[in-house]
């Protein structure tokens, strides 16, 4: 029998950092982290965290570092009456290849990579984990106020508007208005859940 538990059982996350990483190099704050980020799906019981090994392999996969791609070296060119310096040239170039960049990292910003970016900037970790847990992995694009709603409903079921308020929608408002400020999310008319 072996002690080593089913890739699909959750265990607690200093459990989850001795199986999954034996040499060492990765702790229970890491964790926290990678979840925050949306790249680890972790889950709650009792005000306990938990996570399973099978989560934890996704996560490595979400990790993985692409290599730089190198650009070719770039060819001589004449310089005719009229036409671009190789400077201004350079700067078209860099300029295309920063909205490229930029618009391929907002293609990919989820509410986990913006509440993770809030709570760097000191907003609070504990409101916002729930926040992440139930949308953090849906791409801030693709947020709408039924998500918010739902969400809602799922972390405060008993309702009450000040409390909604309170645990939801100024957590999720700090870090919606942090991605508008860093153009990783267009301006939008959100709505307190009631």
């Amino acid at each position: 029998m072996t002690d080593q538990p089913d890739k699909d059982t959750p265990i607690r996350l200093s459990e989850a950092v001795r199986l999954a990483f034996p040499f060492g190099g990765m702790t229970v704050s890491g964790l926290r982290r990678e979840a925050a980020r949306g790249r680890l799906v972790m889950g709650r019981i009792a005000g306990k965290d938990f996570v399973t090994l099978a989560a934890i392999e996704e996560m490595r996969k979400a990790c993985v570092v692409e290599p730089e791609p190198s650009r070719p070296a770039p060819r001589p060119r004449t310089q005719r009456r009229g036409s671009p310096s190789d400077a201004e040239s350079r700067l078209a170039t860099d300029a295309f290849l920063h909205k490229l960049e930029h618009r391929s990292k907002r293609e990919k910003y989820t509410f986990a990579s913006a509440a993770a970016r809030a709570i760097e900037l000191g907003a609070d970790e504990r409101l916002l984990g729930r926040l992440i847990v139930e949308i953090g992995k849906i791409k801030m694009d693709d947020l709408d106020q039924h998500h918010l709603n739902s969400v809602a409903a799922q972390i405060v079921p008993e309702g009450g508007k000040g409390k909604i308020e309170r645990q939801v929608f100024r957590p999720f408002m700090r870090t919606w208005r942090l991605a508008v400020r860093e153009n990783l999310a267009d301006e939008r008319e959100w709505v307190c859940p009631s």
